[in-house]
């Protein structure tokens, strides 16, 4: 079996260079932002990482952020147009990330490289004249097996990278480095899995990429480091690090308390979790953790009266992340605050990049036109605002009560195979289980396929959960798929629906047996075109104990 480890990005911590000792870059109370750079810039996802982490961190601060990164750009091209572009906006801390275009995609060569620390030079200069602090970021690296000069560009990129960070400590410029710790966690994903990627056209990072750029460069930041602790231990309820709690109390069968937040955790959509198993970004910068000791089964959480989620005893015991947990309110809010912010950031390029290179003299020239640029600049503004309204932090009633319903924390999925005509048809994985390539990834109850596995048309996809019973039992499965679904259960076949729908939670139920011991649980999920996914949630039914098998 082919998988990251849910461990590697802890392991990949330690081999990352200890922020502690480097000097914080601190975030004023009142900023104005700029992430600036070439087309990885104007993708608008490591910067909208950063601007969601300190809106969400900060609720108090005025800050005002904006992306003026420019597909195809340079680091001279930067400095060119920085009076045009960035300096009406009166910067104070501008986050520089250029070189991916500055090397020319060519081998090393010396003279590419000093000019384009020469550029940098004259950039940093351009930057302190208008009264701003700057951060040096070095670029993200290629994907040499998404190219057929393999590995060499990102050798002149680290070249480049190096005369970066030297030229920080040359200066006195704060610096981050994305490219050596990227490069890095890449090589090491590709020795587990081959066909790994976080940069799948060898230039531009995927979501879940630009998390990992993200998280290189908001580890260097004078922020707050998560977003609470919960620990329930005996009768009492205690809290730290951002988190506080009032009226807890706590019984043999439920617990419950008031928690109050300083800060709303950071928003990671789905399409860039697969991330989170590269950097420790949850453990490191934005988790919210509840620890329960001394309990039995399984728990259900809910927050005010809306239950969101399971857990087992040993994973409370263990202690859990609530903080990006879907459902809750507080990963709602920091949605909200993200979504605020792609559409501010689409209306301020429509108004950057559209209305103000408007090239006609004539409408230029005509009032409506100054009055559409104040306009939109306004609507710029009133969004920024919301998204400040938005990440301010709340309080929630928690609660905890034993529960049958099974906790799931992951599924795992086998490559995904052509489908054939006749839907009864039985693939690989359901003859012989054993022999196929499975991957576990985080599963909560809903998966939509695709931001895992890609577009795919007339495919299926297979699903396994291992379970564990201390006794014969009976399980309610209650099903959702896109599109058909066929259920095994220990090698038995126990439903079998071939639709064509969307996924719709609760469209399906049946009751399955499971034998005292290992239970196999296989879910194919035909995907005829569009989107494709599986909803799954169980519950046990009597007083039996049943536990995930997650090795």
């Amino acid at each position: 079996m082919r998988t990251l480890p849910t461990t590697f990005a802890l392991l990949l911590a330690a081999l990352l260079p200890a922020a502690e000792g480097i000097p914080r870059i601190p975030i004023g109370d009142s900023e104005t932002i700029v992430l600036y750079g070439d087309s990885i810039t104007e993708q608008n996802l490591y910067a909208a990482f950063i601007e969601n982490f300190l809106i969400t961190r900060f609720p108090d601060k005025q800050l005002r952020i904006y992306n003026y990164g420019w597909s195809g750009d340079t680091t001279a091209g930067g400095n060119q147009r920085f009076a045009r572009d960035v300096a009406p906006c009166k910067p104070t801390l501008v986050f520089v990330d250029y070189g991916m275009n500055d090397g020319r995609y060519a081998p090393a060569d010396e003279q590419i490289r000093a000019g384009y620390l020469a550029a940098q030079r004259d950039l940093a200069a351009t930057i302190k004249a208008a009264g701003a602090r700057e951060v040096l970021i070095t670029t993200s690296p290629i994907d040499p097996d998404r190219r057929a000069d393999k590995d060499t560009y990102n050798e002149a990129l680290a070249l480049m990278a190096d005369g970066v960070l030297a030229l920080g400590t040359e200066f006195g410029i704060a610096t981050a480095d994305i490219f050596h710790p990227m490069r890095e966690e890449q090589r090491l994903a590709k020795v587990t899995d081959p066909a790994f990627t976080l940069i799948p056209d060898s230039i531009h990072p995927d979501p879940a990429g630009h998390l990992v750029m993200a998280y290189h460069v908001l580890r260097r930041l004078d922020a707050p480091a998560g977003v609470g602790a919960i620990t329930v231990r005996g009768k009492q309820v205690a809290a730290a690090n951002g988190a506080s709690v009032s009226a807890a109390t706590v019984t043999a069968d439920a617990i419950s308390f008031e928690l109050a937040l300083a800060c709303l955790p950071c928003a990671v959509p789905a399409a860039a979790r697969r991330g989170l198993a590269v950097v420790p970004f949850q453990e490191e910068l934005n988790r919210l953790a509840l620890t329960v000791e001394g309990l039995t089964g399984s728990w259900a959480l809910s927050v005010g009266d809306r239950e969101v989620a399971t857990f087992t005893a040993e994973q409370l015991g263990a202690g859990v992340d609530l903080a990006i947990i879907e459902g809750t309110p507080w990963a709602e809010a920091a949605q909200r605050v993200w979504d605020l912010g792609q559409r501010r950031w689409h209306r301020h390029f429509d108004a950057w990049r559209g209305l103000g290179m408007e090239n006609d003299p004539m409408l230029k020239q005509h009032p409506a036109h100054l009055a559409m640029i104040q306009a939109a600049a306004a609507y710029v503004d009133a969004l920024g605002e919301a998204m400040r309204s938005a990440a301010k932090p709340g309080t929630w009633k928690v609660s905890l009560s034993r529960s049958t319903r099974l906790a799931l924390s992951s599924i795992e999925l086998a490559p995904v195979l052509p489908a054939e005509a006749d839907f009864e048809h039985r693939y690989p994985p359901e003859t012989a289980p054993d022999a196929a390539r499975w991957q576990r990834v985080p599963f909560t109850g809903v998966m939509d396929f695709q931001p895992v596995l890609g577009v795919n048309d007339n495919c299926v996809v297979h699903a396994r959960l291992l379970l564990d019973a201390d006794r014969a039992c009976s399980l309610r499965l209650i099903l959702g798929s896109d599109d058909g679904l066929v259920v095994t259960v220990n090698g038995v076949q126990a439903l079998s629906k071939n639709v064509g729908r969307g996924l719709r939670p609760g469209d399906d139920s049946v009751d399955v047996p499971l034998l005292k011991g290992r239970n196999h649980l296989l879910f194919r999920v035909s995907q005829g075109v569009g989107g494709y996914g599986l909803a799954i949630d169980a519950k046990v039914l009597g007083d039996a104990t049943v536990a995930q098998f997650a090795p």
